[in-house]
């Protein structure tokens, strides 16, 4: 309500808002700003929370901001394991915004490295389904190499019209186009020192970029299918659905253990 409810940002991404609206709420009279965790802290309006019952928000800052929220609602909403208590690590929330451009790439690198490790669980906004933005972007592909490396827990999640279009439209062809567009030497960054820098470090990895990009497909290839498995189940429980609906998740379902080759 303080930015003035959904319809103030409808149609804004998530820089968007963070300059016609974080930047501007969270500069004080005097002194330097803050971020808005801390701010709402100050306030008394929120707490310290227990980061192992966390989750770390991978997205790009170009996508539609209502949509990341929409993912992240639905998320808390059909899944149990995202309880009450379960803290969101969103980067637009959690860090100074006005002081970010005065940061290191070492800086950022250790802040992201160091929370990816310590919450232990990456959420990645899928937006959209078919070419999915932060595949393409240097810093979220960092994050996931992170997550995988530490051997975190990684989720898919979708706001609810891209699950439903991912459903409605998913076929073998746009499953290897989504898949074709991982590519982290051809990702792209605001800053082309952090893309110099994230890709210096990922050729100091063994494997280089064919290592990581065989890590992200795999990571993203199998939860899109436990996601599927996930929303089949559910339909499968419900006592509202039709058998004809159970059957088209089956079908569906079963297609998209084809393609992604598992047959156990």
């Amino acid at each position: 309500n303080c930015c003035g409810g959904e319809g103030a940002l409808k149609g804004l991404s998530t820089q968007d808002v963070c300059t016609q609206f974080v930047l501007k709420q969270t500069m004080p009279d005097s002194g330097p700003g803050k971020s808005v965790c801390q701010q709402l802290m100050d306030q008394g309006s929120c707490m310290v929370v227990d980061v192992a019952r966390g989750v770390f928000v991978s997205h790009a800052w170009g996508n539609s901001f209502l949509s990341l929220v929409d993912a992240l609602e639905s998320r808390f909403l059909h899944d149990k394991a995202w309880g009450a208590d379960t803290a969101i690590w969103f980067d637009l929330f959690s860090n100074n915004q006005h002081s970010s451009t005065e940061k290191s790439f070492d800086w950022w690198c250790s802040t992201f490295a160091d929370n990816i490790q310590r919450i232990g669980h990456t959420a990645i906004v899928m937006h959209p389904w078919n070419n999915p933005k932060p595949l393409t972007r240097a810093w979220c592909l960092f994050e996931l190499l992170q997550t995988v490396s530490t051997e975190s827990k990684l989720d898919v999640i979708m706001c609810r019209e891209e699950s439903e279009q991912f459903w409605e439209y998913f076929s073998y062809d746009e499953y290897m186009k989504m898949l074709s567009n991982i590519d982290v030497q051809s990702s792209d960054s605001m800053s082309q020192a952090d893309k110099a820098n994230i890709f210096r470090a990922v050729r100091r990895r063994a494997g280089g970029f064919g290592a990581l990009n065989e890590m992200v497909n795999s990571a993203i290839k199998n939860q899109l299918v436990k996601s599927a498995q996930e929303r089949f189940d559910a339909a499968v429980s419900s006592p509202e659905s039709q058998p004809m609906d159970i059957a088209e998740f089956q079908l569906k379902l079963a297609g998209l253990y084809r393609v992604t080759s598992q047959y156990d």
